[in-house]
C-alpha cells in the first residue's frame, strides 16, 4: 500500500505537494464524480497534481469497483496518484493525528476535499467541519462537496450495490454514470455457441461479481492496432445449464458487430441493462431461437441510446 501512480502521472514515488480528494470511491458514483470534478478544477488552479486518498478495508460490503476498473476511471476523471492504506493501520487514529501524521506528513496535500458527509479518525470523531478546522490552522486549502441527489434520494455506494444486486444494471448506471464493469481476458470455452451461429468470447467472473445470473445488453471494450473499440455485445453470465452446468460461473460475450479482438488481449465488458434471467432449455434450437430474440432486444435497446453512452 502507499502511493500508486495512475497513468498520465510524472513520478514514481510521492510528489512534494498534491491536492487530495478523501473517500473510499469505491462504485466512482455520480457524487465521486462531482466531488473530483471540482477538485480538479482546484488542483490545476493551485498548479497542483490530483490525488485520491481512499482506505482499504474500510467497509465489510462487497466492492463495486473492481480494482483495474477503478484506477482506469479514476485516470479518466483526472487522478494521478492513489494513496491507499490499509484501514486497520489509521482506525485508532484521532482525527489530528490522521491529518498530521498522514495527510501532511506523509502524502504532504497542500489541498483537501471531502464529501459533506464524510467522517474519519477513531470512532469517526472526525467530519468535514473538522478537516475543515485542521485545513485552517495549517494553511491548507479546503472545501466540502455537498451530496448529489437522484430521485430525491442521495446517490451512495449501498445504493448502487443494492440495484446491482437486483439486477438493476440500467438504473445502476446512471448513478455510476458509467455501465458496472469488469476486466478479463478469454479463456477456453465449450464451442457451443459457434455451432448454433452464435459464437461468444468466454471471460471468467471476477469474485466479488454482484449482477445476477442472466442476459444483459453490454459493451465490450478493448485496444485495437486503429484505436480502442468499443462493441455492442449480448453477455449471459452464469452455468449456462442448457448442456450441463459449467464448473464455474462465467460471462459469455457475442459480439452485434464485426469487431473481433486479438487473443490474450485484456476485455471490459460493461453491463448496460438486463433482458432476461438465466434459462435451461430443452435443446440445442430452442437455444438458438432464444438467442435470436435476446439478440434482436438488445439491438434494438443500443438503437435508442444517445452516442454518448457508447462508453464503458
Amino acid at each position: 500500500m502507499g502511493c500508486i501512480s495512475l497513468p498520465g502521472g510524472k513520478f514514481s514515488s510521492v510528489p512534494e505537494e498534491s491536492f487530495v480528494a478523501l473517500g473510499c470511491f469505491d462504485g466512482l458514483h455520480a457524487g465521486h464524480r462531482a466531488l473530483l470534478a471540482h477538485a480538479a478544477d482546484a488542483a490545476g488552479a493551485a498548479c497542483l497534481p490530483l490525488a485520491v486518498w481512499s482506505p482499504e478495508g474500510a467497509k465489510d460490503a462487497p466492492r463495486i469497483g473492481f480494482p483495474s476498473v477503478r484506477r482506469d476511471r479514476l485516470a479518466r476523471l483526472g487522478v494521478r496518484y492513489l494513496f491507499e492504506d490499509r484501514y486497520e493501520e489509521i482506525r485508532a487514529l484521532s482525527p489530528r493525528a490522521f491529518f498530521e501524521e498522514y495527510l501532511i506528513g506523509k502524502y504532504r496535500a497542500a489541498g483537501v476535499a471531502c464529501g459533506e458527509n464524510f467522517t474519519f479518525g477513531a470512532a469517526r470523531a472526525g467530519d468535514a467541519g473538522t478537516l475543515g478546522a485542521l485545513c485552517a490552522e495549517y494553511g491548507v486549502r479546503f472545501f466540502s462537496e455537498p451530496c448529489v441527489t437522484v430521485g430525491g434520494t442521495a446517490v451512495s455506494d449501498s445504493r448502487v450495490r443494492e440495484l446491482l444486486q437486483k439486477g438493476n444494471a440500467e438504473e445502476a448506471r446512471v448513478l455510476l454514470q458509467a455501465p458496472y464493469a469488469f476486466d478479463a481476458r478469454a479463456v477456453s470455452g465449450r464451442h457451443v455457441g459457434r455451432t448454433i451461429g452464435f459464437p461468444t468470447i468466454n471471460l471468467p467472473l471476477p469474485p466479488g461479481f454482484l449482477l445476477p445470473f442472466g442476459v444483459y445488453a453490454a459493451l465490450l471494450a478493448f485496444d485495437a492496432p486503429d484505436g480502442r473499440k468499443i462493441c455492442r455485445a449480448a453477455a449471459d453470465v452464469g452455468v449456462h445449464p442448457t448442456f450441463g452446468s459449467a464448473d464455474l460461473p462465467r460471462c459469455e460475450v457475442h459480439l452485434l458487430e464485426p469487431f473481433l479482438p486479438e487473443k490474450g488481449k485484456l476485455l471490459r465488458v460493461g453491463f448496460m441493462t438486463y433482458v432476461r434471467p438465466e434459462e435451461s432449455f430443452r435443446s440445442a434450437d430452442e437455444l438458438k431461437d432464444r438467442i435470436k430474440t435476446d439478440v434482436e432486444v438488445i439491438s434494438r435497446y443500443f438503437d435508442r441510446l444517445p452516442a454518448k453512452a457508447f462508453d464503458v
